[in-house]
């Protein structure tokens, strides 16, 4: 059975921690920029799977994080910031802050 949130379906928003990430937000604000760690093992050759292997996952599963379309624990973060000797900071793994829902006015 999936739980919703008000009448958001679960596979739409997924919690993160103590927040709730859209992932539709996910998906949009980094629509067609290449993830960073995937520049990062294309320039030095290294594969999907190797890089699985080092830090402990399937090569589909990081597969998913190049495409944005999941986002790692913090703890793979840290081991694959780590795999790549800091290169891929773990902050490029991490979401995006939502943006303010209302912008705030101007001093009066």
């Amino acid at each position: 059975m999936a739980w919703t949130i008000g009448n958001i379906a679960a596979d739409v928003v997924k919690p993160i921690g103590n927040f709730f990430l859209d992932r539709s937000f996910l998906i949009s604000n980094y629509a067609g920029m290449t993830h960073p760690l995937r520049s990062y093992r294309k320039s030095a050759g290294i594969t999907l799977s190797a890089l699985g292997a080092r830090v402990g996952v399937s090569k589909g599963f990081l597969c998913k994080i190049e495409q944005r379309k999941q986002l790692p624990s913090l703890a793979l973060a840290a081991k694959l910031s780590e795999a790549t000797n800091g290169t891929v900071p773990l902050a490029d793994f991490l979401p995006a802050p939502a943006p303010s829902p209302c912008p705030k006015e101007a001093a009066e």
